[in-house]
């Protein structure tokens, strides 16, 4: 397959991405910046946030883990130090969100399932140890957030929601949680003993999850159950993502990139070009986007595929 790579800053760590198109995309990278393009060229504009500490102080190199929009024009991004900032004119203006408790807040993902219910969730802790699972729910498209008491797990690494709009899962040590009622309430679901996993997605009774040294895990039935089948890799496997129904996509270190048809009875090595690590990956219509390290943000046609 041809790639096309995106020239950027290779100092830039790439580690989340909103695509609305195939010519509008926004990117955050680690450093506390925000990256767009407006137009079929691809190319990417840099932007410095303006983020300030539990003491009123601006701050610099916050590390952004994820972006999130509600509407075209409304969207979020959160990160680590407990930043969330929040847009309504398309990401010209973003102003932030506080919590109580800011500096030792580290979100890792936050997801819509509609215009009114959305997910936050993290880790909270000090520099050295971050273990207690963290959780924010919205019913109000973000106006303000509420915090979900008790929640079991630890170690939150990545947040999704089934296409349906039906149920949230997020990643921890040992374990996935699934909500049924736009993250009121949680299961927690323990998964078979083993290699950290990072990145999970539902797809209708089907899932997966993905980890450290490629493991994977397969659900059939809505996440209640999972059990380890054969990795296409045994690399670090870091970010999922759906197209259509037991159609996903993984990516992860080294580059590699891999398409599944079936549910992951079967893999497909789409031979990305850069090695790299990448923290994320997604369709569009005919084009699929991969983001992560050095710089690298790269794209490629999938035709009919």
């Amino acid at each position: 397959p041809a790639w096309n790579v995106l020239e950027t800053n290779s100092q830039a760590e790439f580690t989340g991405a909103i695509i609305f198109s195939l010519a509008t995309t926004l990117f955050v990278d680690g450093s506390g910046q925000l990256w767009d393009t407006w137009d079929t060229s691809l190319v990417l504009t840099a932007y410095e946030l303006d983020i300030i500490d539990s003491r009123r102080q601006p701050i610099k190199g916050v590390r952004f883990t994820g972006i999130s929009y509600t509407t075209d024009s409304t969207g979020f991004i959160c990160g680590e130090r407990g930043v969330l900032l929040q847009t309504d004119n398309w990401g010209r203006n973003w102003k932030q969100r506080y919590f109580e408790n800011l500096d030792l807040l580290y979100f890792y993902g936050i997801e819509f399932a509609n215009r009114r219910q959305g997910v936050l969730c993290g880790v909270t802790g000090d520099e050295k140890i971050r273990v207690k699972g963290i959780l924010y729910i919205t019913s109000d498209g973000g106006d303000t957030w509420r915090e979900i008491k008790d929640i079991p797990g630890t170690g939150f690494s990545s947040l999704s929601y089934d296409r349906a709009g039906k149920r949230f899962i997020i990643t921890a040590i040992g374990a996935v949680l699934i909500s049924d009622d736009m993250g009121e309430t949680w299961q927690y679901v323990r998964v078979p003993e083993g290699q950290l996993m990072r990145s999970s997605l539902l797809d209708e009774e089907h899932g997966i999850s993905v980890g450290m040294k490629g493991r994977t895990l397969i659900t059939n039935d809505t996440g209640q159950t999972w059990i380890e089948v054969k990795s296409p890799s045994k690399n670090n496997l870091l970010a999922v993502s759906r197209f259509n129904p037991g159609h996903w996509y993984v990516a992860g270190a080294g580059g590699e990139v891999w398409m599944t048809v079936d549910y992951g009875g079967n893999w497909k090595n789409l031979g990305a070009p850069r090695d790299v690590t990448l923290y994320g990956i997604k369709r569009k219509g005919p084009r699929l986007f991969v983001w992560g390290s050095d710089g690298t943000i790269m794209t490629l046609r999938m035709g009919n595929r």
